[in-house]
C-alpha cells in the first residue's frame, strides 16, 4: 500500500507574519480615520488588506480585539515619533521644543489627529482601551514632566503652577490643537501650531531669556 503524503501550504516565517499583521493594522487604522470606529467591519478590513475574513480571525479573535490592536500600534507609534531619542546634551527647553515640534510633524498629521479623536471616543466604552489610554498618557507625559523638573532645578524655568498642573495644561493644549486639525476647524499650518504651543509652554513655565537664547 502506498501512503500518499499530503503537502500543505508552507508555513510563513515570522517576518512575513509580522509584516502581514502590521499591514492589517495599518489598513484598519486608515479605515477608522476615514469612517469612524463604529463603521469599520471585518469584511471592510479584509478587503482593504486583500486578505480573507478567515485570515483576520486567525490573527484576531474578534473585531474589538482588532480595533484594540490597531489603536495600540498607533499609540506607541506616535510616542516613538514624537518623543524620539532624547539628546543627553539638550537643555530642558531644547528638549521640550523638540517634542513640541514633533507633535505636528509628519505627512500623516491629519490621519493621526483623526485617530486620536476616535481613540478617545472608543475608550469611553471599552475598559481595555481606557487602560491603554492611561498607559499612553503616562508614557507621553513622563518626558515632559522630566524636562520641566530639570528646568526648575537648573533655574531656567519658574512655572506659574505646580509641575503636574503645568504638564496637564500642556497636554490639554496639544489635544486642543489636534482636535482642531481633526475637525478641520482651522488651517493645518504646522509652523503656526508649533509656535503657539511653544509660546504657551514658555508662558506657563516662565522660561528665562537665557534658556530661549534671547
Amino acid at each position: 500500500m502506498v501512503t500518499v503524503r499530503r503537502v500543505g501550504r508552507p508555513a510563513l516565517d515570522d517576518d512575513v507574519l509580522h509584516e502581514r499583521k502590521r499591514l492589517i493594522l495599518d489598513k484598519t487604522l486608515g479605515l477608522v480615520a476615514q469612517r469612524g470606529t463604529s463603521n469599520v467591519r471585518l469584511k471592510d478590513v479584509a478587503a482593504s488588506a486583500n486578505v480573507s475574513v478567515g485570515t483576520l480571525q486567525h490573527y484576531f479573535d474578534s473585531r474589538d480585539q482588532l480595533i484594540r490592536a490597531a489603536f495600540t500600534q498607533h499609540a506607541y507609534g506616535v510616542i516613538d515619533q514624537v518623543l524620539g531619542t532624547p539628546s543627553r546634551t539638550a537643555t530642558p527647553w531644547e528638549a521640550l521644543r523638540t517634542m513640541f515640534a514633533n507633535v505636528y510633524a509628519g505627512s500623516d498629521l491629519a490621519q493621526r489627529c483623526a485617530l486620536w479623536i476616535e481613540f478617545v471616543a472608543a475608550s469611553r466604552h471599552d475598559d481595555r482601551l481606557r487602560e491603554l489610554m492611561a498607559e499612553f498618557w503616562n508614557a507621553w507625559s513622563a518626558p515632559i514632566r522630566t524636562a520641566v523638573r530639570r528646568g526648575i532645578e537648573d533655574g531656567s524655568f519658574a512655572p506659574v503652577a505646580d509641575v503636574d498642573s503645568v504638564v496637564a495644561t500642556l497636554l490639554a493644549i496639544i489635544d486642543g490643537g489636534e482636535t482642531a486639525v481633526a475637525l478641520k476647524a482651522r488651517t493645518m499650518d504646522r509652523d503656526v501650531l508649533t509656535t503657539e504651543l511653544q509660546a504657551a509652554a514658555a508662558a506657563l513655565l516662565g522660561v528665562s531669556e537665557a534658556a530661549t537664547g534671547r
